[in-house]
This record gives structure tokens, sequence and C-alpha cells, in this order.
């Protein structure tokens, strides 16, 4: 039986493959579905998403973005999303806004003894 996440996620690409399915409810994707951009048209859609890639994936990553935009009833409805899919037998990942977008650069300091410093091996 998986215990951990890792586990979880391991299981999942063994039974249905490494296809990890992206749910971006974007305002012109609910349109294009004749939803309302709305909490109501995420509700619709996340459920047509949850019974479409129950048993045929194993992973599934909604772009908290998407959500968040609609305030805390967004949000409610990703809650909604997480807790069906995952009695559906989903791997959900959820990262903040921005966690899967380029790393910003790190700001090196310019001052030469700190960066000979950071090079150095610790003891």
């Amino acid at each position: 039986m998986a215990d951990g996440f890792a586990d979880r996620v391991a299981a999942a690409v063994r039974a249905h493959g490494p296809l990890c399915a992206g749910i971006d409810p974007s305002g012109a994707l609910l349109a294009s579905w004749g939803l309302s951009d709305d909490p109501r048209g995420l509700r619709a859609f996340c459920r047509v998403c949850v019974e479409g890639f129950a048993g045929t994936v194993g992973v599934i990553k909604p772009q908290v973005a998407f959500f968040e935009r609609h305030g805390s009833a967004g949000m409610a409805e990703l809650e909604r999303l997480i807790a069906e899919a995952t009695a559906a037998g989903l791997i959900v990942i959820a990262t903040p806004n921005g966690a899967t977008s380029t790393p910003r650069r790190r700001r090196t300091p310019t001052h030469g003894s700190a960066t000979r410093a950071r090079s150095q091996p610790t003891r």
C-alpha cells in the first residue's frame, strides 16, 4: 500500500502512465465550453474534468491562479475539485500562482568577498 505522496504518485503512474492532466479554466476556455466565467462555471468544468480523467490518468494539476481570480468562492471551488478528484482516485498536484514559472534570477552580491565566501566549502 502506498503511504507517502511520492509512493501514491508512483503507483498512479504505474497504473495509468506518466500523463499529468492540467486543469486550467481560463475565462476563454470556460466560454468556449458555454460556461460562465464565475464559480458556477468552474464547478461545472471541474466536474466534467474529474469524470473524464478518473480511471484514465492518475495525476491532475489544477492551475491555482485560475481559481484564485474568483476570490474566496473560486478557492472554495478549488477545494471542492481537490476533494472530488481525491475521492475519484486521482492524485492532485496544486501549486500556488507562479510556483511553476521560471524562477526569478537571484541577486548576486557585487562585492567580491561575498561571492568568494559563498563558494567556499563549509566545514
